[in-house]
């Protein structure tokens, strides 16, 4: 397993033109088993602090996991192929959401990668929000345990 820093920004457009960006800069792990690709950091953004998030992806199959654990346990999955439903916790209210990935590009290399997504949040076949991720991740000269 490897230290990385990794760099995160999602701009959100809403349907009435309001837009909202996420930030999140950090350290990871980043690890390489079965030939799929792990990086799993701790969000610090408000309603995420102490969710531990894992990123799953393989360069083949142009297909992206998101997964964050309790209290905001999420399972998301962007893949240009098919749209896929998901529920994210708001309070105590769960709130289901269909993923439309429009593109989805993974680069990396021997010492970063890069992760665009574009995609939109449906809910009750209305889009709820345009969204553009950008996930970038350097390593670190360490490893870690």
């Amino acid at each position: 397993m490897k230290q990385v820093k990794i760099k995160i920004l999602n701009k959100q457009t809403f349907p009435n033109g309001e837009k909202e960006k996420i930030k999140h800069e950090g350290k990871g792990k980043y690890y390489f088993k079965n030939d799929k690709h792990y990086l799993i950091y701790n969000e610090k953004n408000q309603g995420l602090e102490d969710v531990e998030t894992i990123l799953k992806f393989n360069n083949d199959n142009n297909r992206v996991l998101m997964q964050r654990s309790k209290p905001r346990e999420t399972r998301q999955v962007f893949d240009t192929k098919e749209d896929c439903l998901f529920e994210y916790a708001v309070g105590k209210h769960k709130m289901r959401f269909l993923t439309e990935t429009k593109s989805l590009k993974i680069e990396n290399s021997k010492n970063k990668g890069l992760i665009k997504i574009k995609y939109n949040l449906l809910q009750n076949q209305k889009i709820f929000a345009e969204n553009s991720l950008k996930i970038e991740y350097s390593f670190i000269d360490k490893e870690c345990s």
